[in-house]
């Protein structure tokens, strides 16, 4: 079995294999969201339940923008229409990375990210995201419900205390 921290980082990698500043996106819908996720094509699509707000995907950009190397990353991000684009070369001892992001929202329900890392090593993550109903009262905002069934807060596992007491039945009006 996955451990949960082990998760929350894959869950973050995935997200955020896009440094997009959580800054620039969109109000998503608060509510339960289904995340799929697969690298390149041939990797299976990994999928996982989020009790979901914008502060959660604010976390979750933090989280794996904080695993690039401080100082040593230039980001560029623009919006066209609906679909952020966010460009990030690195110069590390190693070589250069480059990441080009580019995040998609229809409306404040769904959400593609297709993200391109090349230098050190090549891959393509695709991650799909889309509103499935109001959180079930067993979960919290910022709940993530691996494939194995293991749970993990985001919200808590960043220190970033626990939510409010009856924050997972909100149906967000957003």
């Amino acid at each position: 079995m996955i451990n949960d921290r082990v998760w929350l980082t894959a869950l973050s990698a995935a997200l955020l294999s896009v440094p997009l500043s959580a800054a620039d996106l969109p109000e998503i819908k608060v509510g339960l969201w289904s995340v799929d996720s697969s690298e390149g094509g041939a990797d299976p699509i990994r999928s996982s339940l989020v009790c979901m707000n914008t502060a959660v995907m604010q976390e979750l950009m933090k989280e794996a923008a904080r695993s690039l190397p401080a100082g040593k990353c230039q980001s560029a991000i623009d919006k066209d229409r609906s679909s952020y684009v966010e460009k990030t070369d690195c110069s590390l001892r190693r070589g250069e990375l480059h990441i080009k992001s580019v995040a998609t929202f229809t409306g404040n329900r769904k959400f593609h990210i297709h993200s391109e890392r090349t230098g050190l090593t090549t891959a393509t993550m695709l991650i799909d995201g889309k509103y499935v109903s109001a959180c079930p009262t067993a979960m919290e905002v910022g709940d993530v419900v691996a494939p194995n069934g293991g749970k993990i807060n985001v919200l808590r596992a960043a220190n970033a205390g626990a939510p409010p007491s009856g924050a997972g039945t909100s149906s967000g009006g957003q």
